[in-house]
């Protein structure tokens, strides 16, 4: 197989030469050993060395992430029992307030509570009557007792009738507060009983469905028409302005990792911009595939940061001292990453290293040593000539 040179080394290389001599050659790469490279060479090549060197790098960790709604500040509006929804205002993206009707339902249970509430009225004032009934037969009791009209028995009867009608009392008292309270405190109507629309649907009767805090409405899960059950979810509600961030760190971080730990955030919408969040939570496993762990970091959205944005986090650390060489330097050969190291004035040796990428940089961990001058630019051509030797 015949070596193919470089166009530009060949026309230039071209020009030096007359037509009467043989083209000098200016590379020599023997498939073992160093690759030599004459001093023209090198020029035409635009080969240049630097020294590999210790140098002390900010270390900093990243890690990808998507935003989410935060769960602490997102509520849930629900039924408070079965019926049917005859209204709902709220849409998906209002800003309402704690309190506020999102909307109402027709149920029965607030016919029965009404009809259990009047039923206890009514035997609280029956009770009261049996009450004054029985104190009048008392003191006429106690009278004629004392007249040795009658036995003292008759007077303990008497008042036997009148604890009999206190106890019924405090019963029916204990009802009329129970109806009034789930009327007044679950369902949230009126206690008032007077029907206002005979054979028809009292407004004042139908059951709100509120929202339990300030917020963005997110999600409306019922319309009118739907009959809805007790506990159904119908409104879902957040603070648009608080955000969780679920990032996944690389087993690796899990030491630099702390809860309370401040963070800068990028988002892909507005490039160029860092915003903070603070870790709230770190998972408890990592995961079995990618061996990450998921950590929550909240966020505060400024009115940009949106639910389902992708992020990356990046979380400054302490400085680490390592080799380092430019990342142009190296080259993948055969999958193995290799940089040419100046062995002499015109020769290079090819040499394996291992290294990872940081700030533009190369960490060498192993192959080099402290003043060993690597090809930077040009490494790439002296690759093609390894390469193309390799192959003849």
């Amino acid at each position: 197989m015949k070596h193919v040179w470089p166009l530009g080394l060949l026309l230039l290389v071209g020009s030096c030469t007359k037509q009467s001599e043989k083209p000098k050659e200016e590379v020599k790469a023997p498939a073992n050993g160093p690759m030599e490279v004459n001093q023209t060479g090198q020029r035409l090549a635009g080969i240049e060395t630097v020294v590999a060197e210790m140098q002390s790098l900010p270390y900093e960790l990243e890690a990808p992430g998507t935003l989410q709604w935060n769960e602490d500040r997102t509520w849930t509006a629900g039924a408070v029992t079965s019926g049917k929804v005859v209204k709902s205002d709220a849409k998906v993206g209002d800003t309402v307030k704690q309190g506020q009707v999102l909307a109402q339902m027709h149920t029965h249970e607030v016919h029965d509570t009404k009809a259990s509430l009047r039923q206890a009225l009514t035997e609280r004032a029956r009770a009261q009557s049996q009450l004054q009934m029985a104190e009048r037969t008392r003191d006429r009791m106690k009278r004629l007792y004392d007249l040795k009209a009658v036995a003292l028995m008759e007077v303990e009867h008497a008042e036997g009738e009148i604890r009999n009608a206190e106890a019924a009392i405090k019963r029916a008292a204990a009802d009329i507060e129970r109806e009034t309270q789930h009327l007044t405190e679950v369902l949230e109507i009126s206690a008032d009983l007077e029907d206002k629309h005979p054979g028809g649907v009292d407004q004042d009767e139908l059951v709100p469905i509120k929202a339990p805090s300030n917020g963005l409405v997110v999600e409306r899960k019922i319309s009118a028409g739907v009959v809805v059950t007790a506990g159904q979810e119908c409104f879902v509600i957040t603070d648009p302005e608080s955000l969780w961030l679920i990032a996944s760190f690389p087993e690796t971080a899990l030491a630099q990792l702390r809860v309370g730990q401040k963070v800068d955030v990028e988002v892909q919408a507005f490039p160029g911009q860092t915003f903070t969040g603070n870790i709230a939570r770190l998972g408890d496993t990592l995961d079995h595939e990618t061996r990450t762990l998921k950590v929550r970091i909240v966020m505060a959205a400024r009115g940009k940061l949106k639910p389902e944005m992708f992020a990356r986090v990046r979380l400054g650390g302490t400085s680490q001292t390592a080799l380092t060489i430019p990342e142009s330097a190296a080259q993948d050969i055969n999958g193995q990453m290799t940089v040419f190291v100046r062995t002499g004035a015109t020769s290079f040796e090819p040499r394996p290293i291992t290294a990872e990428i940081k700030q533009g940089r190369l960490l060498v961990s192993k192959g080099l040593k402290v003043g060993d001058k690597v090809a930077a630019n040009g490494s790439y051509l002296l690759k093609g000539k390894l390469v193309g030797t390799s192959e003849e």
